[in-house]
């Protein structure tokens, strides 16, 4: 998992730890199962909140990749924050509004 991605994430949800990113490996279902795991959240809440953070983190005015401004290879870390975000953003799907 990304650098940033990872910080982020766990600035996010402080009850993750290094262990539970590395075993997410990417994985949209994995982080889902842990936020449920760690957070108590229904599948739902945790399909919402994820995909809130997600968005909320592409955002320009929200987001600076920090990668693009450092001296480690910008155009690495650029293209690899992408390829993050969209792996994991492609793997959680948008939950369904019930209005009961």
């Amino acid at each position: 998992m990304n650098k940033d991605l990872r910080t982020r994430l766990k600035a996010q949800w402080g009850k993750l730890t290094d262990d539970d990113l590395d075993r997410v490996d990417g994985q949209a279902a994995r982080l889902l199962g842990l936020l449920r795991e760690k957070y108590g959240y229904a599948m739902c809440r945790a399909e919402h909140e994820l995909l809130r953070f997600l968005d909320d983190s592409r955002s320009p005015r929200r987001w600076v990749d920090a990668a693009v401004a450092s001296a480690e290879g910008a155009a690495y870390g650029a293209s690899s924050s992408r390829r993050a975000w969209a792996s994991l953003r492609s793997g959680v799907s948008k939950p369904s509004v019930n209005h009961s």
